[in-house]
């Protein structure tokens, strides 16, 4: 730029030695200032490059981490769905294995009452054949004594049936008794407590804990009931409703309840 000013002076002043010596030295600014520029140019290319490369490669990250985010979240993603399955899958053998030891001990409780009342059953049998036994005996000795007359007497009365299905009660109620010791006690639990069942001295159930006794081992036919009750099938039914609305727990679960009765405390072998 200085040079330029010299050189339009000597142009306006029309000094000619300024003008030459001007002359011999601009060509050599020119030539520096060119190859000053050139170098400046080549720097500035360089940094373009230089910069369009660490753009490229930024971008190039950028798009890898967003690649690799993706990726990142569809295995979070993937790994949720694992998990929720396996959780489910946790849950349901846990209801299985509550399952299976609910069935096992069923199966262990109701093996259990099976023996008991056979071999009850199988005493009985044995002492009612004994019992008519005797009564053949009894029944042939007064024939042949001629005691006729007595005999018909004692056929026509129900004191020998009555005394019998008495003795028939008190066998189920101690070996019921035998098998669930705290029946009557869990059984009044389940009803309020002005309504709640209360023995005679000499009692170890009455008819109705014995017809929830029978529900309590399986037995839920109200005409298998009455019939080993000895009533009718309508007063089971009655026995039945009038202590479901007694109850404390809901009326139309009030059986299951009874059937859960003595579960912690059986006498499993």
């Amino acid at each position: 730029r200085y040079i330029n000013f010299s050189l339009e002076d000597a142009y306006f002043y029309n000094a000619r030695l300024r003008f030459v010596e001007i002359s011999r030295i601009l060509p050599l600014i020119r030539d520096a200032y060119q190859l000053k520029s050139s170098k400046q140019k080549k720097k500035l290319l360089l940094y373009l490059m230089v910069i369009t490369i660490m753009a490229g490669s930024l971008i190039l990250a950028l798009s890898l981490m967003y690649l690799q985010m993706n990726r990142l979240g569809k295995a979070r993603r993937d790994l949720q769905q694992v998990n929720n399955k396996l959780t489910g899958l946790s849950e349901d053998l846990v209801k299985a294995n509550a399952q299976l030891t609910k069935i096992n001990r069923e199966l262990s409780e109701s093996n259990h009452i099976k023996e008991e009342y056979i071999a009850f059953y199988l005493n009985m049998c044995s002492a009612y054949i004994s019992k008519l036994d005797e009564f053949r005996k009894n029944v042939n000795r007064k024939i042949v004594s001629g005691q006729v007359e007595s005999l018909l007497q004692e056929t026509k009365s129900n004191n020998l049936i009555e005394k019998e299905v008495a003795e028939l009660f008190v066998n189920f109620d101690n070996i019921f008794l035998h098998l669930f010791p705290d029946f009557v006690e869990q059984f009044n639990e389940l009803l309020s407590k002005e309504n709640r069942i209360m023995l005679k001295p000499d009692e170890l159930l009455n008819t109705e804990l014995r017809i929830f006794a029978l529900i309590r081992l399986g037995i839920t036919d109200s005409g298998k009931i009455a019939s080993f009750l000895r009533c009718s099938v309508h007063t089971i039914y009655n026995y039945r409703t009038r202590i479901r609305n007694k109850a404390i727990v809901p009326k139309d679960e009030f059986e299951s309840y009874v059937r859960l009765i003595g579960i912690s405390n059986q006498h499993v072998r």
